[in-house]
């Protein structure tokens, strides 16, 4: 039997998650570009659709007895959120977003809190802090993903003193482990005193609904 796939459901996928993204830019920053939101949902949110549900009719029989109705179990769609190519739309559409938000790292925040909405559920208060924060660890790190410790705060401070601002040791430490938490970093096994920056979560989706049950990292 040929496989049929359901592109409205992935269609309309998207678009709760573009609504959810802009959703939390307006509530959070004020910030509503359609276009900008749009590109950044394009090149760090890839989805694949859901096979469609097929119910076969069928004569009474024992199966029917059984419990067993005539539907197909069907294979869900696949939403994959990559926060290094999130990071990197922003980066390169940051002309266009200058001016309009405070600090090139505001809309991490954003990826943030979806990250935290759709996978880890933390439910933990996500501030500016741990949004330049993971962008400093992500512009920093190196290409496996790590970054040493004692370079995280003198980074960060460098790039906020451009807009008068400061993080302490203490509010440091603080935000890393919320962004544990929210399992955006851990620890790294070889190296303890660097950390290790998860680059993307994979969850499933059907045309019934979303779940959260199904998740895969790049390690």
């Amino acid at each position: 039997m040929k496989l049929e796939y359901d592109y409205d459901r992935q269609k309309e996928k998207k678009t709760e998650l573009v609504n959810q993204f802009k959703q939390i830019s307006i509530d959070r920053l004020s910030f509503d570009d359609k276009s900008i939101i749009n590109q950044i949902v394009k090149e760090s949110i890839k989805l694949s659709p859901p096979e469609k549900e097929i119910h076969m009719s069928h004569f009474i029989t024992l199966n029917s007895f059984n419990g067993m109705n005539g539907s197909k179990s069907t294979k869900p769609g696949n939403i994959q959120f990559n926060i290094r190519n999130f990071i990197k739309t922003i980066t390169s559409s940051a002309l266009s977003i200058q001016g309009a938000l405070q600090t090139p790292w505001s809309l991490v925040l954003v990826a943030i809190i979806l990250w935290d909405d759709l996978y880890s559920n933390a439910q933990i208060e996500l501030t500016e802090n741990e949004a330049v924060t993971i962008w400093v660890m992500w512009k920093y790190a190196s290409e496996d993903r790590r970054i040493d410790e004692n370079i995280i705060l003198p980074s960060i401070n460098k790039e906020m003193e451009e807009y008068n601002k400061s993080m302490s040791k203490k509010e440091l430490e603080f935000v890393l482990e919320n962004l544990k938490n929210i399992q955006a970093i851990e620890k790294s096994k070889m190296e303890p005193s660097k950390w290790w920056l998860r680059e993307w979560v994979s969850l499933k989706y059907s045309e019934r609904g979303y779940t959260c049950d199904s998740l895969s990292f790049k390690a």
